[in-house]
Formats: structure tokens, sequence, C-alpha cells
């Protein structure tokens, strides 16, 4: 369970990228490069007789930092400052094969399918606890943020599970965990998960006031504004330049549903907003079409006023898994990416949206490979 220098990597890959040095990042670097290592040993003491066992945890409180209750870290910060980079890198520093990477949504929709497996069976979460405790020995989650009550009850049995084992739980987030109450002040299994984090975790605060996502500034128009035929001209150039083909309506079957699409050529999707943002869709659509397409170009999104609130929501988890998946993403729209949401349910929520369009945007990401890492696990 040996991992490679994170430092290092850290340091070779802001010299292969040309980033800036931040010593922000390097030294949340640091602690979790000390918290996995201290875990490490920390397994072996099982080995030893308890005498010796005994000297040897009273030597290790004295000589590290992070206490042995320590079960995980917590990575906060406004997006943009390197959270998911981070870990990226961590992850891929780590030579075990027992570790797991999800996004949040994505580890939702993964209990939530193993719980329909699982079906008929007594206490099926705790089974789950259990495979995750038998298989990992860490675990990352992305973007952790809880925007449903039942998720909550999820998320806090899952966690206070595996806080009774060797599993090394690493979170990121856009806000401090009390920030997490924001909705929910009195639902007492986020309050839960909340005084776990507190407790058991390393709370690392990543801002810097830098946003790494405008780094690379676009040079291909990917966001295409006002609707007009210059805009549809766009998209229809965009989709043959992608797929070799030109629009064709036809129909699509996503999860044993049929929706009509603008074009579906060589792995691009063409889609009219109201179709793949509408009523019925959800993220478990928008995971299967990440496992299909390297791109997507959506049409038409209209300004997003208090009566689209539901459409603005599925918007924002569709470019949630767009993103955490490397997936391309072409639109045509009324205004800009910046005034697109004119409600008022999500405007926090739309803020990390918007950091993760204008990186969507970039030369940079646009010319990156496709890679399906939702649930990745080496």
């Amino acid at each position: 369970m040996q991992n490679f220098p994170l430092g290092l990597i850290y340091k070779k890959s802001i010299l292969i990228n040309q980033f800036v040095f931040n010593e922000v990042q390097y030294k949340t670097i640091s602690l979790l490069n000390e918290l996995y290592n201290n875990s490490f040993n920390n397994h072996q003491f099982k080995y030893y007789n308890l005498k010796k066992w005994l000297r040897l945890i009273i030597k290790y409180i004295k000589k590290n930092k992070i206490e042995i209750t320590t079960k995980g870290a917590y990575l906060w910060g406004n997006p943009g400052c390197g959270k998911t980079w981070i870990i990226n890198l961590f992850f891929q520093s780590i030579s075990s094969k027992r570790k797991m990477y999800f996004h949040f949504y994505s580890f939702i929709l993964f209990i939530r399918q193993k719980l329909k497996i699982l079906q008929g069976h007594s206490n099926p979460l705790l089974m789950i606890c259990n495979q995750l405790k038998k298989e990992t020995d860490i675990l990352f989650i992305d973007e952790f943020y809880i925007s449903d009550a039942n998720d909550s009850i999820l998320i806090g049995t899952i966690i206070n599970e595996l806080l009774k084992s060797k599993v090394i739980l690493i979170l990121t987030s856009n806000i401090h965990p009390e920030g997490l109450n924001h909705k929910y002040s009195e639902n007492n299994s986020l309050l839960l998960i909340i005084k776990n984090i507190k407790k058991y975790f390393k709370i690392i605060n990543m801002n810097c006031g830098i946003d790494y996502r405008n780094r690379y500034l676009k040079s291909i128009c990917l966001w295409k504004f006002p609707l007009n035929s210059d805009a549809y001209d766009y998209m229809e150039k965009m989709f043959y330049y992608l797929s070799g083909n030109k629009l064709k309506t036809s129909i699509l079957n996503i999860n044993y549903r049929d929706i009509i699409v603008l074009g579906n050529s060589n792995n691009v999707l063409s889609v009219d907003f109201n179709v793949i943002c509408g009523e019925g869709r959800n993220q478990h659509d928008y995971v299967r079409l990440c496992s299909i397409f390297h791109s997507i170009l959506v049409h038409n999104i209209p300004i997003m006023m208090y009566n689209h609130e539901n459409e603005a929501k599925r918007f924002l988890l569709l470019v949630d898994e767009l993103y955490a998946n490397n997936i391309r993403l072409i639109i045509s729209a009324e205004t800009d990416r910046f005034n697109i949401y004119q409600g008022k349910k999500l405007k926090f929520e739309y803020k990390r949206c918007v950091s993760r369009l204008e990186e969507m945007q970039s030369d940079n990401y646009f010319k990156s490979q496709h890679q399906y890492f939702a649930t990745y696990k080496k």
C-alpha cells in the first residue's frame, strides 16, 4: 500500500504543464501524503504483540502531527482552486489497486444501484459498506455536497460505518463542513455527517485567491449565442466537424426510454435542451450518456427563470457529469453562460457551474482525451 512521492509528482506536473507553484497546494499535498503514510503504518500495528504495540503507539503519537483518530481529509475552497486536480494527482500516485474515485453524484448513483440489486436483503446498506471495507483502502469523493435529504441518510450511514474501519476517506467540497447544513438545519443525518467530518477529518482550506480554471482561455467558441441562424449553422458545422456526418433526427434509447435527438453519429450527440434537461430526464441518463459519447452538443438553451428551476437543476447535473467524465460540451443559448440562469433557488450551485463551464470552454479541456472516470477503480 505504498505510494509514490506525491510532492515530486506535484512539482513535475507543475513543470510539465507550466503552472505556477502554489504554496497552499503543496502544503495540502504534504498533508495528504502524511495522512496516507501514517495510516499505512498504523495498519501494521496489529502484527505486533500488545507490549510492542503499546510502545509503538506512544512513539507514533509523539512523532506524528496527524493523530491516529484522523480518518481522512476534507479539502474545501472556491471553484478552480485546484482541489480536484490535487486529489487526482494523489489518486494516481497510489500504487495499490485498493482505491476508488467517484464524483459525489456518481457515488450516490453507485450506492442506489447497489441497493436496487440487494432488494429483499436485511440491511442492504450495511452490506454495501462491508463490501467497501473489504475491497478498498482509500475512497475519494469529489465535489461533496448534500442537496437532498435522502442522500444525507445514505451518506451519513456510509461515513459512520467506514469510520469504524481502516478505510481512508478523501472528500472535496466548495464549502466548509459547517456550510453543508445551509438547507436542512433539522436533519439529524446531516448533522451527524458534519460532526464526524469535524471530529475525524483533517479539514484543509485550499482557497488561495486564484481560479486556475481561467488559466487557459478559449479560442474556440463552444458557447454560441444568441439563438439565431448563425448559431444554428455553427452547431451544424461543429457536429459535422466532430462526427463527420450531418445532423439527422433519430431516436436514441437511454436507460430503456426513447428520446428524440438531432444527431447521433460516431460517439457524438446533438440534442435539444428541452429534451436532455426536460421532464423525465435524470442523472442516471447523464451517466449513461457519458459512457457512450465523447462530445455532446446541447441546442437552444433559454434564459432559465423562476419557472425553469427543474430544468436548471438537471442542467447543473448534466454539466457536473460531463465535467467529471471529461466530455466535450458545445452549446447554443439565448445569452452568455454568466446570465443564462436567472432563477433564485440555485444561485449558489450555479456559481460552481459557471466556473466549470469556463474550463470546459478552454482549448486545454476541449483537446483533452475523453475518459470515463466517474467510478474509476484502478
